[in-house]
């Protein structure tokens, strides 16, 4: 059973599973992936806040959620919670279809002369089952297929072997790009860049990104 939290409610958005004007859709094999609700982003937040994860994508202070948060959101149970609009990115919260539990997330994000770029995390239960590159290609999916995006790229560091592995099965081809990268919360580190196109791109109704 998911925590208590106020006004517990299963959301609109996830009744048909199909693309709307207020949510995207991807299915992978093992993974359903959507446009979250308030709470399930509370919970992929919580997915990425612990410092293993934190040691690779290097948020923000603020923006890692406290210890003794994460066990309670982590709880959250899919599809509960207000829904909620995400203008800036795109987002889809990853819930692993067999145990129905919230798995990690990806997002396609515009960054400033660089153009479209994957990121994307897994909670610690879900890490080490080959779930990474089913992210990555559902990450894919959605921006070819639901942003309209030829050209989408990827930074990972050199030593993080496992999420280099992930776009490797995700088929990235490995491009140029700056030899560091600073994360948000001012680590440098040594940058490995990858980049994979499509000829056709396609819009689908979903949202799209500010």
């Amino acid at each position: 059973m998911g925590p208590v939290l106020p006004g517990l409610r299963r959301a609109s958005r996830v009744v048909d599973g199909r693309c709307t004007r207020s949510r995207h859709v991807v299915r992978t094999e093992r993974l359903l992936l959507r446009t979250p609700t308030e709470w399930e982003m509370a919970a992929a937040q919580a997915a990425a806040s612990d410092p293993v994860a934190q040691h690779w994508i290097g948020w923000a202070p603020e923006a890692v959620m406290a210890k003794e948060d994460r066990h309670r959101f982590l709880q959250v149970v899919p599809g509960t919670g207000p829904d909620r609009d995400w203008p800036d990115a795109a987002y889809l919260v990853a819930i692993h279809r067999r145990v129905d539990r919230i798995a990690g997330m990806v997002t396609v994000s515009r960054i400033e002369g660089r153009g479209h770029e994957l990121g994307g995390w897994l909670a610690p239960t879900f890490r080490g089952r080959g779930l990474g590159s089913e992210l990555f290609r559902a990450g894919l999916e959605l921006g070819h297929q639901h942003l309209g995006l030829r050209r989408i790229r990827a930074a990972v560091e050199a030593g993080n072997a496992g999420s280099l592995r992930a776009v490797a099965a995700a088929d990235f081809d490995a491009v140029s790009g700056p030899p560091t990268y600073i994360l948000e919360n001012g680590r440098e580190i040594a940058a490995r860049w990858f980049s994979h196109e499509v000829e056709h791109a396609g819009c689908c109704r979903g949202p799209q990104p500010a």
